[in-house]
């Protein structure tokens, strides 16, 4: 019992870190950085849990935040998937109109 806590208290950090380093990269790559707003929710479906991340901005800053055909949200993307590691999550970043 004791070793689930220290692991979802291990999840709980993981995911603040990934939040506040998704939020940082946002407001580098923008005009209007403190526009950035992120909300979080989290999802459980079957074994695995899935955060959901969704980041609004100023609707002159989307397309610097999706990119050229998606490469900057993808790219955003696929280093918070390896910042989860092995652990039994999903992330899923939505850039919100």
């Amino acid at each position: 019992m004791e070793q689930h806590n220290s692991d979802n208290t291990l999840t709980i950090e993981l995911e603040k870190r990934i939040i506040n380093w998704i939020e940082s990269t946002c407001k580098e790559l923008v005009e209007y950085p403190n526009e950035i707003e992120i909300k979080t929710e989290k999802k459980i479906k079957g074994n695995g849990r899935t955060l959901i991340v969704m980041i609004n901005c100023n609707d002159k800053d989307n397309g610097k935040l999706i990119g050229k055909h998606g490469e900057v949200i993808s790219a955003i993307r696929r280093i918070t998937v390896s910042m989860l590691g092995t652990l039994n999550k999903r992330i899923n970043i939505l850039v919100m109109d």
